[in-house]
């Protein structure tokens, strides 16, 4: 759509849109966002193929997926789908899980969507084959500018990336706020108080952290 937008501005039409029906949907990380994301996008009839640290056999049937692999299987995903959403964390192990050669696998005409951390993705390959046209788009809400919960993070400053992304016309960008929205939600508020009050009783939090995944 985003060639359709730049072209309509000077009168012209653009190019053809793309359906999602029957396309394919790899989602890299399959854990509550990505499950999510997987019934979002079922609703468009995609067929959802999917890889995450820990196979499920149960999950693959209960939410009625074309494919469901572990770390070692992503490079068939990635050559696979249509559209690509990451949703994984960023931990040691899937710090730069996709770079050139992973990139090399995908269609022309597929898509990656990263709504996890930009680190995840190798800033370069992404960007030269974007620049490159060697696949059709992107749309990313995080960026490699490290934060305070990176290992990386760098109080100093630094720009969003080293390559300027946002002057691609097969790149949509948003600075990390996809999820921000004009409707309030106390979610992470009673989550908070409902934590506080398991650890004054002894109980067990809510979504605690595993220190040895890192998330």
């Amino acid at each position: 759509m985003i060639p359709r937008h730049n072209t309509f501005k000077t009168g012209r039409g653009g190019p053809p849109g793309v359906a999602l029906k029957g396309k394919k949907a790899g989602i890299i990380g399959m854990g509550s966002i990505g499950i999510e994301v997987a019934k979002r996008l079922q609703a468009f009839e995609m067929q959802i193929l999917a890889v995450r640290r820990s196979p499920n056999p149960e999950l693959k049937k209960s939410l009625g997926l074309e494919y469901l692999g572990g770390r070692g299987n992503l490079d068939h995903v990635m050559k696979e789908s249509d559209i690509i959403v990451v949703t994984v964390p960023l931990t040691p192990e899937t710090r730069g899980m996709i770079g050139e050669p992973q990139i090399r696998l995908m269609k022309p005409t597929a898509f990656i969507v990263n709504v996890a951390r930009a680190a995840i993705i190798q800033e370069e390959p992404l960007y030269t084959a974007l620049q490159e046209g060697r696949i059709a788009g992107a749309a990313l809400d995080v960026w490699w500018k490290p934060h305070f919960w990176d290992p990386f993070w760098n109080p100093e400053g630094a720009d969003a990336s080293k390559y300027p992304y946002w002057e691609l016309p097969n790149v949509i960008c948003t600075p990390h706020n996809i999820g921000s929205t004009d409707t309030r939600s106390d979610a992470g508020l009673e989550l908070m108080v409902e934590n506080i009050l398991r650890i004054r009783d002894g109980r067990p939090p809510i979504n605690p952290v595993d220190t040895k995944l890192r998330y």
